[in-house]
């Protein structure tokens, strides 16, 4: 009995954790879409929404939204290498390839643990696991 909990436990979190990862690729690529670079709110909401279509396991309605400290981050970035010469715009979003930005989307995310004694073991707290997820997108410039 055991052994089938713990099998179903783990499936639950193996779920949790790929369906994570899921809804921050596509929230950070609709965000790598969008032509503006300060939004974080924006994307958060548009994380809600993907998250709330999604079979993300415990998920509650309006958690990645920019209420207090939100578990979905958004950060813009210049990555543009730095070459010798005139340097171009620092603009965002970028004004054409020359520059490159690029946008994180950072997800955290905590499925409940039902089965007992799991609590006990290593990053089980509160009978509950935290899950992150991170993806990295370039910005393309305006079409």
């Amino acid at each position: 009995m055991a052994i089938l909990g713990g099998m179903v436990q783990f499936g639950m979190i193996f779920w949790g954790q790929i369906t994570l990862t899921q809804v921050v690729r596509d929230t950070g690529r609709w965000a790598s879409t969008q032509q503006q670079c300060s939004n974080a709110a924006a994307v958060q909401s548009e994380g809600d929404a993907i998250a709330l279509t999604s079979s993300l396991f415990g998920y509650a309605s309006g958690e990645f939204k920019a209420t207090g400290t939100s578990p979905m981050a958004v950060a813009w970035a210049d990555v543009t290498p730095v070459p010798p010469g005139p340097q171009p715009s620092d603009a965002c979003p970028p004004p054409d390839n020359s520059q490159v930005w690029q946008v994180t989307v950072t997800g955290t995310h905590t499925v409940p643990v039902f089965f007992p004694g799991m609590q006990y073991l290593p990053g089980f707290t509160n009978n509950k696991v935290t899950l992150s997820s991170q993806a990295v997108f370039r910005m393309e410039p305006a079409p």
